[in-house]
């Protein structure tokens, strides 16, 4: 989906859309093992260590700024940890998933792109309505407090198929900016993320 530059508005851009009847049966995440496995286009299998639970995959369809989405959601929980996956397809074919304005980055791996990490102080009732942090929520992670966030994406060349991993990350102080990206990075060491063509 279209990214929004503030953390807000890009939790809200994964959260906020309208929903939609499903014209067929999908599934572009599934749960095997300690694995989370995608079978759209992009085929990639993502592990993490023990300490992570993995959430059953949900499925549904949603319309952002117009544009139709088939999704899927699945995601590694701890305590303080949330790295949520989300596999989708643009329903209409329209290549509407272009994130080549987004910097190439080195973790998962070269060809996701990524605007980099945000803090914020997220408020408790903040998540009410919100989908994706309401579903964090009933799951057993608490998503509000002071939370580091940050996105990666990758698109197949038509812009139709993506994922998109988005970790959240409980943390002490916003402030402390070189304490925070120490900490996302030896988070990023607990995951395991491969192709499985």
């Amino acid at each position: 989906m279209p990214h929004i530059k503030s953390l807000l508005s890009i939790l809200i851009t994964l959260i906020f859309v309208m929903p939609i009847k499903a014209k067929d049966n999908f599934e572009y995440l599934s749960k095997d093992g300690h694995q989370i496995i995608t079978l759209h286009r992009l085929k990639y299998k993502m592990e993490a260590t023990s300490e992570f639970t993995i959430l059953k995959p949900k499925h549904r369809t949603a319309i952002f700024k117009g544009v139709p989405y088939e999704i899927s959601l699945s995601a590694f929980i701890s305590n303080h940890i949330a790295v949520m996956v989300h596999a989708e397809r643009v329903a209409d074919a329209s290549g509407a998933s272009d994130y080549s304005d987004k910097n190439l980055v080195k973790w998962p791996n070269e060809k996701f792109r990524s605007d980099g990490a945000e803090c914020m102080a997220l408020p408790y009732d903040a998540i009410q309505g919100e989908h994706d942090l309401e579903w964090l929520r009933e799951n057993g992670f608490e998503p509000s407090g002071n939370i580091l966030f940050s996105q990666y994406f990758l698109t197949t060349e038509d812009f139709n198929d993506e994922i998109v991993i988005s970790i959240i990350l409980h943390v002490n102080d916003c402030n402390n900016n070189v304490a925070n990206m120490e900490l996302l990075q030896k988070i990023q060491t607990k995951l395991i993320i491969n192709t499985t063509d």
